[in-house]
């Protein structure tokens, strides 16, 4: 058991406490080295088989009993066991005694009593086989199954157990004796173990009862527990190195509100201010933070006087003198905390901060500003890159504004030219100039984009030099068409010339309400383009391409339109003649009053689009900025612009030379038209002024003219969209009524269709209203006004109706001058009945044939009348009280015998 024993405990290293546990491992090791053993032995060899207990060889086994006997029990030869029969075998309790025998025997029979168990801390009397409480400090192990001293005792020799004195300890039950404490280790009175002394402590000797302190643990510390010497004691949180030249070194406290963030700190700079503070720049204080705001965390310092390392929180900004957090303005905050200027303030969506407000304001007119947008950011407009805080204010669509007065708003043609973004970078692709009005060079607008010119739209043969080939011919055609004498007036051909006239005017005036100051759709501004040319020939041409798309060379051009198809008709009427000279044949000139009557047509039927010329330099349209631009080409600005004022004195001699002179012309033609009309050269050369017309409204020329001319002026008097839209309405009102009651035009279609086309320019005014700014109400009270005045102006025109009837209406019974006025009614009445009867049929079919179609219309109006109510005839489509025919029966038969009398009594029955 020796030999197991050391094998096991000193070579194998096994525990001591895994044989006295008991454990397995220590059981698994004493099996392995006993299965292992094999040695010769005094008596012979010693040795176990593999998972065996029995020993092989041969063995002498002895019982110790009472008194140091050894007794020879038996011998053991492998695999023999014989008992010797030498005495007995004796056990602990009494009667446990048996014969070891008889000699030669292998086996012993006897009963055994079993020892007891116990628990609780109790021991075996084994003399008794009782369970008994172990002495007072003392514990039952069951390794060496005794009472021992418990654990911070030990056993002092007269069989009681005595405390561990302080700085000495046992640590386990049984000790003999209790060791010392190690340096820099201390222990107080009966302890198990030694304790490392805590940081700021300190012991130099052994069997310490107690560590030093170091000089002020609140200034002081230790870098480590255990620690051996005053030496080891530094600076503690909080406090920093002041001295290292004494011994410990000299430390002092970190200022109020600041701590260190570990121990041994070599200088002042290691103190880091708490949250909410910040370290002044001599490092001597931790001044607080100003209201509203706090540090991201301790240590701050402030590096610059104009740098505060304090955040102010969301919705305030830091002043400039660092003291105070301002809240930001109304309407505005921060995106979060530590901003250090009100530029840091952002407006909501839909709102800005002007310059020197004190709180946004909904964004103006014309702009889009997303969230940040500030005024004063308008100096980053050109910058790479910008952050939240240099946002800058957006164009909308249809709008634009320079880099250089961004704020500065115009209104653009439509969306397509101006899709929006920022000022200065707000023009659709290949558009330039103001409002991108214009395309670069070498693009022309195709309505909805600048595209590239084709190389033969850049050169002038598609503008002038094909207009001015295609003119000549133009008017050779309509002098072939256009020379019918007076009784060819009222033929199908020159009904349906007067429709398409009717037609073309139309789309003119629908031309001019596309000119008004209204951002229509873009479905509306396309369908308006396809009818542009009616007032403009030159956008079949693409002008654009040939460089003369500038206002001022666009202006002249136009207006020297007119000129040039009056000096093309005179170079035609000489060469006429040059022709007809050099072939002798003088049918071959142009007739002077004939080609007169051409070119007076072309100014006639184009004298809206001449007046719009005209007055073009005053048409402008409203911007958002309060600036005027021109409606024709909006990157000129009205009245104060160096383009504008040069032209003046040009749209001064139009309207001088165009508008009162041409006009004055026609004036001139109408008023002598009475007393001239007579003669065939008048009725030719001024024949486009009354041709379309019936004679009794042959001036209606004027109000075709006036009213061309107050739809232009309308965009002049007006800059609202919305203002233009009903002035226009209100031209197009009275004229139609005008034409209701006066019906001017010869055949009854033309009237009906210049009504319906005076229906269709009122309705799309009234429609086109839906798509119109309200200026910000500015236009409320004149509306307002005239709508009132609209609404109640029934009353004052019954009342004028009431006054003319009482003053010229049918009164019963008749006044005495009634008689004699009906006298001479019926006189010129008589006249033209006599002088209708005298004519052949073939004379009256001729005359019907010669009348217009509304005078023949008229005339069978009277034909119904003198049928009806006079002869008495029977009708379907009128009512005939036939009391009239029978009084006036006896008078008729007898005029037909004597058709000079009775004129009076017939003239006072019928017409009274």
């Amino acid at each position: 058991y020796a030999k197991m024993l050391h094998e096991v405990l000193i070579n194998r290293a096994v525990p001591l406490a895994e044989l006295t546990g008991r454990t397995q491992t220590g059981y698994d090791a004493i099996q392995d080295v006993l299965s292992n053993t094999d040695f010769e032995g005094i008596q012979g060899r010693v040795r176990f088989a593999p998972g065996e207990a029995d020993p092989k060889g041969f063995i002498i086994m002895q019982q110790l009993q009472a008194g140091n006997v050894l007794l020879d029990v038996a011998s053991y030869n492998q695999p023999t066991m014989s008992f010797l029969g030498n005495g007995d075998l004796m056990f602990h309790f009494s009667g446990e005694r048996f014969p070891a025998g008889p000699a030669g025997s292998s086996t012993v029979t006897g009963k055994l009593s079993s020892f007891k168990s116990c628990s609780g801390g109790k021991k075996l009397d084994f003399k008794t086989n009782d369970c008994e409480d172990c002495p007072v400090n003392t514990e039952f192990v069951e390794f060496s199954g005794a009472c021992l001293c418990v654990a911070g005792f030990y056993a002092d020799g007269s069989g009681g157990c005595t405390k561990c004195p302080a700085g000495n300890i046992s640590s386990s039950a049984g000790s003999l004796s209790c060791p010392a404490c190690e340096v820099g280790k201390y222990s107080l009175l009966g302890s198990t173990s030694c304790s490392f002394c805590p940081l700021g402590r300190y012991t130099g000797s052994i069997a310490t009862p107690e560590c030093m302190a170091c000089p002020d643990l609140i200034v002081y510390t230790t870098e480590a527990i255990a620690s051996e010497s005053v030496a080891a004691c530094v600076c503690n949180a909080g406090t920093y190195e002041w001295d290292s030249s004494t011994m410990p070194v000299t430390c002092k406290k970190c200022p109020t509100n600041s701590n260190t963030a570990s121990i041994m700190s070599k200088a002042t700079s290691a103190c880091k201010c708490e949250t909410g503070f910040y370290m002044s720049a001599d490092y001597t204080k931790c001044v607080m933070c100003p209201s509203k705001s706090t540090t991201t965390g301790s240590g701050q310092v402030i590096v610059s006087s104009s740098l505060s390392p304090c955040q102010c929180e969301t919705g305030t900004y830091m002043s400039d003198d660092l003291t105070e957090c301002i809240t930001c303005p109304s309407g505005s905050s921060t995106t979060g905390p530590g901003k250090t200027s009100v530029a840091a303030c952002l407006c909501d969506k839909g709102e800005y901060m002007p310059i020197g407000a004190i709180g946004c304001i909904p964004c103006p007119l014309g702009m889009a500003c997303p969230k940040g947008s500030n005024e004063a950011n308008a100096k980053f407009l050109t910058a790479a890159s910008r952050n939240e805080e240099q946002t800058f204010l957006n164009l909308a669509p249809r709008y634009w504004a320079s880099a250089d007065a961004p704020m500065s708003v115009f209104e653009c043609r439509s969306e397509s030219k101006c899709p929006g973004g920022l000022p200065g970078q707000a023009c659709a692709k290949h558009l330039q100039k103001q409002a991108c009005e214009h395309c670069k060079e070498g693009t022309h607008w195709n309505g909805a984009q600048c595209v590239e010119c084709a190389s033969v739209e850049s050169t002038v043969f598609l503008f002038p030099v094909l207009p001015c080939l295609i003119l000549p011919a133009n008017l050779l055609i309509m002098y072939r068409f256009f020379g019918d004498s007076f009784e060819k007036w009222g033929s199908l051909q020159n009904s349906i010339t007067v429709v398409g006239f009717i037609i073309l005017n139309h789309y003119q005036v629908i031309g001019i309400l596309s000119s008004t100051n209204i951002p229509f759709p873009a479905n509306i501004s396309d369908a308006y383009n396809v009818v542009k040319f009616a007032n403009d020939f030159s956008s079949l041409f693409k002008v654009d391409c040939p460089g003369m798309a500038d206002f001022k060379t666009s202006m002249v051009l136009k207006g020297l339109t007119p000129v040039i198809v009056v000096a093309c008709g005179a170079i035609l009427w000489g060469a006429s003649r040059i022709v007809a000279k050099a072939v002798k044949n003088e049918n071959r000139m142009l007739a002077t009053d004939r080609l007169l009557n051409v070119l007076g047509s072309l100014l006639f039927t184009f004298f809206s689009s001449i007046a719009a010329l005209s007055l073009v330099l005053f048409k402008c349209s409203g911007n958002p900025n309060g600036e005027k631009t021109l409606a024709v080409d909006l990157s000129v600005i009205c009245f104060n612009s160096d383009d504008w004022k040069s032209m003046v004195g040009v749209g001064v001699v139009f309207v001088l030379v165009y508008i009162l002179g041409l006009g004055g012309l026609f004036v001139r033609a109408v008023l002598i038209a009475p007393k001239s009309f007579a003669d065939p050269g008048f009725q030719m050369r001024y024949k486009f002024l009354f041709i379309k017309f019936r004679a009794e409204v042959f001036w209606w020329a004027l109000v075709f003219l006036a009213k061309n001319f107050c739809i232009n002026l309308s965009m002049c008097l007006a800059v609202a969209g919305v203002a233009q839209l009903y002035l226009v309405m209100t031209v197009a009102i009275v004229y139609m009524m005008a034409t209701v009651v006066f019906m001017p035009y010869r055949s009854r279609v033309v009237n009906i269709i210049e009504v319906f086309t005076g229906i269709s320019i009122i309705y799309a005014c009234s429609l086109l209203t839906w798509h119109a700014d309200r200026m910000g109400g500015d236009l409320d009270a004149p509306i307002s006004y005239t709508t009132a005045v609209l609404t109640f102006w029934p009353l004052g025109m019954g009342a004028v109706g009431i006054v003319y009837l009482f003053l010229r209406g049918n009164r019963l019974p008749h006044p005495p001058g009634a008689h004699q006025a009906m006298q001479v009614a019926f006189k010129d009445l008589h006249a033209a009945c006599d002088a209708i009867v005298h004519l052949t049929p073939e004379a009256g079919i001729d005359m019907l044939l010669r009348l217009a179609e509304w005078d023949r219309f008229f005339l069978a109006k009277a034909a119904t009348v003198i049928t009806h109510e006079v002869l008495g005839g029977d009708s379907k489509v009128r009512l005939v009280d036939k009391t009239l025919s029978r009084e006036l029966s006896s008078v008729i038969n007898a005029s037909k015998s004597k058709p000079n009398e009775d004129a009076q009594t017939i003239a006072t029955v019928v017409w009274i």
